[in-house]
Order: C-alpha cells, then sequence, then structure tokens
C-alpha cells in the first residue's frame, strides 16, 4: 500500500452465509441399531463426526456411480458393446470365485492353481451359455476361402488361438501395441504371471 493510501475500511456485521455449494442442510433419517452402531464405529475410526461420516459416504456412493458410468461408456467405446459385455461378466464371474477363494487362507487367483482352474471354468460357463447356436466349423460367409482376405479354411479354424496368442506375447513383450490397457495388464499380472505368459508363447 502506497504511502498516504488510506487502509480499506474493514466490512463490519455478521460475516458471510456460506454458499449453497457449502452450506449444510438438516436431513433426518431413521436407521437400525446395527447401521447406527456401525456408523458411529466408522465415525470413531476416521475420526470424523457421525454426521460427517454419513455425508462422506453418501458421497462416496454418488462417486462410484458416476465412475461406473464413465467406466461403462470407457469400455463400449473401447471394445464395443458387445464384447464390453460379455468381459464385464467374465470379469465379475472371476471376482465372485476369487472371493469364495478367499476363505482359505493364502488365496491368490494367480498363484493357486485350484482357484484359477475355478475362475476359468466360470470363464467357460459365462462363454458357452452367450455362445449362438450353430455350426461352430461353418466359417464366416459359408466359405473355405474369403477373396478379400485369402485366409484358408485352416487359417480360419486358427483364428482364435492365434489371436490370443498374439495378445499374449504382446502384453509379455509389448504392451505399448496394445493402446492405453497395455502397460496396466501387464503391471497387475506382476512380473511371475507375466513370465509364465512368456514362457509359453515362446514354447
Amino acid at each position: 500500500m502506497g504511502k498516504g493510501q488510506a487502509r480499506p475500511a474493514r466490512r463490519r456485521g455478521r460475516p458471510a452465509l456460506p454458499t449453497e455449494a457449502v452450506k449444510r442442510h438438516a436431513l433426518g433419517i431413521r436407521t437400525t441399531k446395527r447401521l447406527k452402531d456401525a456408523l458411529q464405529y466408522a465415525a470413531d475410526s476416521s475420526g470424523r463426526s457421525v454426521a460427517q461420516e454419513i455425508e462422506f459416504r453418501l458421497e462416496q456412493s454418488f462417486r462410484q456411480e458416476a465412475y461406473a458410468r464413465d467406466l461403462r461408456e470407457m469400455l463400449a467405446l473401447a471394445l464395443g458393446a458387445d464384447v464390453a459385455a460379455i468381459t464385464l461378466a467374465m470379469g465379475l464371474a472371476i471376482r465372485d470365485v476369487v472371493r469364495w477363494g478367499q476363505l482359505r487362507p493364502d488365496t491368490n487367483l494367480l498363484s493357486d492353481p485350484f482357484i484359477f482352474n475355478q475362475a476359468r471354468a466360470a470363464v467357460s460357463r459365462v462363454i458357452d451359455s452367450v455362445k449362438p447356436e450353430g455350426d461352430t466349423a461353418r466359417l464366416p460367409g459359408g466359405a473355405d476361402m474369403l477373396p478379400e482376405t485369402q485366409a484358408s479354411a485352416k487359417q480360419w479354424q486358427a483364428l482364435g488361438p492365434d489371436v490370443g496368442a498374439q495378445v499374449c506375447w504382446r502384453i509379455a513383450n509389448h504392451p505399448e501395441q496394445l493402446g492405453p490397457w497395455g502397460s496396466s495388464i501387464q503391471e497387475w499380472l506382476g512380473p511371475e504371471a507375466i513370465e509364465r505368459i512368456r514362457t509359453k508363447v515362446a514354447a
């Protein structure tokens, strides 16, 4: 402030009321004793009041809903709606197998052969349930060779295994070729699983 300039007068009276964004409104709820005790325990553990704990958990639930919507749109955009639906169904099946497996001590999907095999069986059941009816040996277009691709019947029959092997090879050796998902898959699987993939793909 320059010399000789008057200081601005301080505002007198009550402080300004909070804006609607931060203003608190009363919300009366009734609940069971079990939930009330659980909220009290959570509040004591977090250092929040019960009211703050309720507000925190409500906000979290809305954030999770928004995240789920974003994930839904992202998967549909990246994979296509039909592939995204099957991918999520398989993932949920594996998740529930692992949850049951956690009743046993030291259980991990990527280190427990029994749980992994049960997860594979769950995925197979999901796939078989979605599978369209018809002759699985019939080639696309009903021809032994498609002129636009020059792919032979033998190549078509090997399509699934070859694509699976290519994806595994990229996960293990060049995750960047899989776009933004590759490095995440490699990181989440961990070095031991990646080494297994690398060995089996090279065999």
